[in-house]
């Protein structure tokens, strides 16, 4: 989800930015984990990704930012487990509206049903 993410954030950064992206606050050293992709995704809502996902996409967004916080280990046969679950697959289904991306998400998608 990291990676996915990261080159999402990337991606539209540099469409919304130009060359001048990887110099603007957070965008610099990507890979980042989800939990880091998150936040970004907040920061840059207005900016880049307003106008390409629905805005229910911040809801999940910041379920799943709420619960990555608030849980640093989460077991496999948790509650918590399934609700991350969930809330990725949500998430991916948002991110699905993103043209250039969608391959990618689906083979995301496609690991999370297999882990799940």
């Amino acid at each position: 989800m990291g990676i996915m993410c990261s080159t999402i954030i990337c991606d539209c950064a540099k469409e919304a930015y130009g060359d001048v992206w990887i110099k603007m606050d957070m965008l610099h050293c990507p890979p980042w984990s989800l939990l880091e992709c998150l936040k970004r995704f907040k920061k840059y809502w207005n900016a880049v990704f307003r106008e390409k996902l629905l805005k229910q996409f911040t809801r999940t967004m910041d379920e799943l930012l709420d619960l990555l916080e608030s849980n640093k280990y989460i077991s496999d046969n948790s509650s918590e487990f399934v609700t991350f679950t969930k809330l990725c697959l949500n998430l991916c289904i948002f991110l699905k509206d993103i043209e250039e991306c969608r391959a990618l998400v689906e083979n995301t998608l496609k690991d999370i049903t297999q882990v799940a």
